[in-house]
């Protein structure tokens, strides 16, 4: 059971951010109706990731190469994403001039 929890529950499946995210929204809920709320969508997440797990080995079995393909497809976009974004913060101070060596 300890293993279950310690490696595998808590880092992967209830994150730690997730958890700040739950934490934020409850604190800065006007009401208890609203506390309500996003309890109780935190735990219908958590129930679809417990079915998902439950089905996690046939869509493996019928899906896996498809999964893989897509996981390369989105890692590449991801990657391609992060280089737009970081010349895109970039040009800014360079059409401004911040790198011509002018001194200023």
């Amino acid at each position: 059971m300890a293993l279950a929890f310690s490696p595998l529950a808590f880092p992967t499946i209830v994150t730690p951010y997730g958890i700040a995210a739950v934490i934020i929204l409850m604190a800065f809920a006007p009401d208890t109706k609203t506390n309500l709320l996003v309890a109780c969508v935190a735990y219908f997440i958590l129930f679809l990731d417990w079915l998902a797990m439950l089905a996690a080995h046939v869509l493996v079995r019928w899906l896996g190469p498809l999964l893989l393909l897509l996981g390369v497809i989105l890692g590449v976009t991801q990657v391609a994403l992060g280089l737009e974004l970081m010349i895109a913060g970039i040009s800014g101070p360079i059409a401004q001039g911040a790198f011509t060596g002018s001194g200023n």
